[in-house]
């Protein structure tokens, strides 16, 4: 039996094509006619530099275009809540094997901000992997900071800078899963002794 700890984003869940779907959601919702300059906008307002949560960013164009409260915020959580289609098609069958060999699987993911805690817990509520996992670890602060027995643990992540000091802290087997369109895909790893792999299936259990 190992430990696996596994993160979600890009790595379980397509969250690149959730973004679009949801900024989608909300400009139609603006206003039909003009969607695509009003998709523009919000994919300039939805960033570190600005506003860098969903919610957040329903409730500001609520104010903008003079909208009830909710109007915007209600569509976007029903995107979220029937999230199950951006869980990748290999995630199911490798959760399988890991079970079936009495592994011990842990979601390790990131919440940049606490005020996404919301957020990240309502996108795996809606992925319906919750079952799958031992444990479920939402965390703001650096993976490699949590004090787990990282030399006992596998660890799968797309993030290099997560991957390379989850390294550094003496994993036992560290795993980088490069998604198509993932948000770190482009970036290079540093260290060479991480595998590196597009599916989870690749992966030997």
């Amino acid at each position: 039996m190992d430990n696996w700890y596994i993160d979600f984003d890009s790595t379980l869940y397509d969250t690149t094509s959730l973004t679009n779907d949801m900024l989608e959601t909300m400009a139609l919702h603006i206003d039909k006619s003009n969607k695509d300059n009003i998709l523009k906008e919000l994919k300039s307002l939805f960033n570190r530099e600005h506003i860098y949560n969903i919610f957040d960013l329903c409730n500001y164009f609520e104010k903008k275009y003079s909208l009830e409260s909710n109007y915007l915020l209600n569509p976007v959580k029903e995107v979220i809540k029937n999230g199950s289609k951006y869980v990748y098609d290999d995630v199911i069958s490798f959760l399988n094997k890991l079970k079936e060999k009495n592994n011990k699987i842990q979601m390790l993911t990131s919440s940049t901000i606490k005020e996404n805690m919301e957020f990240q817990s309502l996108k795996i509520l809606g992925s319906g992997l919750s079952n799958y996992f031992d444990v479920i670890t939402i965390t703001s602060v650096p993976k490699f900071s949590l004090g787990l027995k990282y030399k006992d643990g596998i660890f799968i992540d797309d993030n290099p800078k997560d991957l390379e000091s989850l390294f550094k802290a003496n994993g036992k087997r560290i795993i980088r899963i490069k998604r198509k369109n993932g948000k770190y895909s482009n970036k290079l790893l540093n260290i060479s002794k991480i595998e590196e792999y597009t599916t989870l299936s690749e992966i030997l259990i």
